[in-house]
């Protein structure tokens, strides 16, 4: 049997293409989803796939922050491949699912129609967006990683580096807090597992 996670939303923010990229499984980042009109094709009824994933835990020490955070905005990079663009859905934490083997996903929940037409609005959109989501994904305790987070985050305002460096700069961290947490688990998923 599967379980599954109901979302409604306007017909209108998920058009043909998005649709078809998300109902085939395209990009990995994203939960299986299949979706069904109701009010008189007003409104869609988005029924995801949550089989043998689990909710991000609440309470960490930061060292998983890194994990997640590099395959998430990896998956994001990914995904704007297909035009499923990160200034067109909400990335949040709740939204986020850790499956048995590690693997991140994230529910797809649209946020708006791209009005973005400057390609420049959309990378400042993208960025202000992983800046919250860092912020919310790091635990306010977690000193040890907190300088990551500052870090990461005034490479991001700077503007003059990409996504790229960033994501480069989370995996450095991921690879410190690997070494330093080899022996704990993370939601009963050996560590190791992680550094594929």
């Amino acid at each position: 049997m599967k379980d599954i996670v109901c979302k409604e939303m306007d017909k209108n923010t998920i058009l043909g293409y998005r649709e078809e990229v998300l109902v085939n499984g395209r990009v990995g980042l994203f939960l299986p989803v299949s979706f069904q009109c109701v009010d008189d094709g007003k409104r869609v009824m988005a029924f995801y796939d949550i089989s043998g994933t689990d909710e991000l835990k609440t309470q960490y020490d930061g060292s998983e922050a890194p994990f997640i955070a590099t395959k998430i905005l990896r998956g994001m990079l990914d995904a704007a491949e297909y035009y499923l663009m990160p200034q067109d859905y909400l990335l949040k934490r709740e939204l986020v699912r850790v499956g048995r083997r590690g693997e991140i996903k994230l529910i797809y929940y649209p946020e708006s129609i791209n009005k973005h037409s400057s390609r420049d609005i959309g990378n400042l959109v993208f960025r202000n967006k992983v800046k919250v989501f860092l912020k919310e994904l790091f635990p306010k305790d977690g000193i040890a990683y907190r300088s990551v987070l500052d870090n990461t985050i005034s490479t991001l305002s700077d503007g003059t580096l990409g996504m790229e460096t960033c994501i480069r700069k989370l995996e450095m961290t991921k690879e410190d807090s690997f070494i330093i947490k080899r022996d704990r688990s993370w939601s009963g998923i050996d560590l190791s597992l992680q550094m594929v």
